[in-house]
């Protein structure tokens, strides 16, 4: 496993790497992938080791998802033809449904990550979206982790409260996994652009 010191703003980038790792497939250089991936740094005196490009807009920092959909599936393809990319908006799922579809993605071998409100487990007041990783589900929490390794987040935390910080955020789930499990997975609408 290769250990890497991830520049702030780079949790989709970080989060693509260590699903890639778990599945035994190489990431390849990781700030490749934040480029490729038009990672964007805030314009402010963020350290900038690997010359992302720079963002006023701060709806443009880190990776959107409309751009991870866009840029994912090339990246993947050319290291398994299998993989695929989808990215579900949290209000896309059933209602009241959220910890079916975290298991069932979970038990297809899909990784997930989720776009959430950070912001309580740090000392800023406004909105600070971040995507975590999903690394499990027990007696109705989810167990967390920061893929960047730059937030405290509680490691488990009850799934309803996890939903509402990822709808805080306007966020949703980034899941990374087999074609076919994705195009399978209920409680979620249909996806149609496989």
């Amino acid at each position: 496993m290769v250990v890497v010191d991830w520049p702030s703003e780079t949790c989709v980038t970080a989060w693509v790497w260590t699903a890639m790792e778990r599945r035994g497939l190489s990431g390849g250089d990781p700030s490749a992938l934040a480029r490729h991936l038009e990672t964007h740094l805030p314009d402010r005196a963020t350290p900038n080791p690997w010359g992302l490009a720079v963002s006023t807009a701060a709806s443009h920092v880190g990776v959107r998802p409309r751009d991870a959909e866009r840029l994912l599936p090339a990246y993947l393809q050319a290291r398994d033809p299998d993989l695929a990319f989808r990215y579900a908006p949290v209000d896309v799922v059933a209602m009241d449904s959220h910890a079916a579809f975290l298991a069932e993605a979970m038990d297809a071998g899909v990784d997930i990550g989720a776009g959430m409100d950070v912001s309580r487990f740090s000392s800023r007041s406004d909105v600070l979206r971040h995507v975590v990783s999903v690394d499990g589900l027990e007696d109705r929490a989810v167990l967390l982790r920061d893929p960047v390794g730059q937030v405290a987040l509680p490691s488990r935390m009850r799934v309803d409260d996890f939903v509402d910080l990822v709808g805080q955020a306007g966020g949703g789930f980034w899941l990374l996994g087999p074609r076919e499990a994705l195009l399978a997975l209920r409680h979620v609408m249909p996806w149609t652009t496989a």
